[in-house]
């Protein structure tokens, strides 16, 4: 089965954004019931995460590229004009969808007195389900054409 390198880079953004925002998840969740929401320590984790993601694949670009340098090479002059439409179309539905979800919570946090830990959350779930939501577009592209 044949992937080009962006699609190659596109599964391992969606594997490490999942497995991180997985890992804040199930650290949070432990914490939730024993702890009042004023004292619950979640800050370090969220920016954890966020910035985890950014090394994570970074790393993992570098790493694509050494495996598949020879498709890099060849393909020197610019990217492939189907890679550029699929990630065009990818990244509109996901700014479509992080747009959706974050009008939601700004009429929500309207009508409702929020903690800060709800709305943060709310705004990393929203960030992770368009990235996730981007990628899967991505992903049908690249496979169903």
């Amino acid at each position: 089965l044949y992937m080009t390198y962006m699609e190659k880079l596109n599964i391992a953004g969606m594997a490490v954004g999942a497995v991180l925002y997985g890992w804040y998840l199930s650290v949070i969740a432990g914490r939730l019931g024993s702890v009042p929401i004023e004292q619950l320590g979640y800050k370090t984790e969220l920016a954890f995460t966020l910035l985890g993601f950014v090394v994570l694949i970074t790393v993992a670009a570098i790493v694509i590229a050494i495996f598949d340098h020879k498709e890099l090479k060849d393909n020197a002059d610019g990217e492939d004009e189907r890679d550029k439409k699929i990630y065009r179309n990818g990244d509109l539905i996901s700014g479509n969808v992080l747009g959706g979800f974050v009008t939601l919570l700004l009429i929500v946090v309207c009508f409702v007195d929020l903690h800060t830990f709800w709305v943060a959350n709310a705004l990393m779930a929203s960030i992770v389900l368009s990235g996730i939501i981007g990628q899967l577009v991505k992903m049908l592209d690249y496979r169903l054409g």
